[in-house]
């Protein structure tokens, strides 16, 4: 895929407003790798992490994700470029 991967062949094509659910659009699927990631190693960091590091890991993780869950079901709003979290 090259240097810039996934993002990479994403720039390249405009937004496809025939995409209708999320769980269909490739910047979403590897959002979803990254949680699953993220949470296959935070399960190996020490015990005393579970309420500092781990807990900010995966809530960040799983904050992509949803943040290109949430902007693809926004619907009659122009595009500022900033996804709420």
């Amino acid at each position: 895929m090259g240097r810039w991967g996934l993002i990479g062949r994403l720039i390249q094509f405009p937004y496809d407003p025939m995409v209708k659910c999320y769980e269909r659009l490739e910047v979403w699927e590897a959002a979803h790798q990254l949680v699953l990631l993220t949470y296959r190693v935070t399960k190996t960091f020490p015990r005393e992490e579970l309420y500092g590091l781990t807990s900010q890991a995966r809530r960040a993780a799983f904050a992509v994700a949803a943040n290109i869950a949430e902007g693809s079901v926004k619907k009659g709003r122009e595009s500022s470029g900033a996804i709420s979290t």
